[in-house]
């Protein structure tokens, strides 16, 4: 019994270092293959001012579809100070009606009042980041999301 009882460990850690091995092999090899599929060319940006403020901030669009191993696309809102500085006010997964290849539509903003600014979205697949405040900014927005063909849309005015 004891000869036996002294086999399994070493059994066991036999199979756990090939285990471990193969598990390597895979994530390496993954690793590989993004770095080599990682095409900066295979990405599509596009980047439109929205609106300016009488102080010379503006609320810019970015939109970016990269087609690499498997396809990554992004919208993002973001004011722009009249420095220069970038902070994210939004950022979405847009929606599409496949098998249009046509990008979504671009959303739209309007300052309200010089603290207060109104972004409106027509259809998103999901919300990544998406702020209701910055410094004294209040943002307000009109988003539909629709996640599956058919389902009920509502707007999404903020807390």
């Amino acid at each position: 019994m004891q000869v036996s009882r002294r086999r399994m460990p070493g059994f066991w850690r036999i199979t756990l270092g090939i285990a471990a091995t193969f598990a390597i092999a895979i994530i390496a090899g993954l690793l590989v293959l993004r770095w080599i599929f990682n095409d900066p060319k295979a990405c599509s940006r596009e980047e439109k001012v929205l609106t300016t403020a009488a102080d010379g901030s503006s609320v810019v669009y970015r939109y970016e579809a990269c087609a690499t191993v498997g396809t990554n696309v992004l919208g993002t809102v973001s004011l722009v100070s009249p420095k220069g500085r970038r902070q994210t006010i939004i950022s979405y997964d847009p929606a599409y009606s496949f098998p249009s290849s046509e990008p979504p539509l671009e959303p739209s903003a309007a300052w309200i009042s010089p603290h207060s600014l109104r972004i409106s979205i027509g259809t998103v697949a999901g919300v990544g980041e998406q702020r209701y405040d910055i410094a004294d900014l209040h943002i307000t927005y009109d988003i539909r999301v629709n996640l599956h063909v058919g389902e009920v849309t509502r707007p999404n005015r903020g807390p």
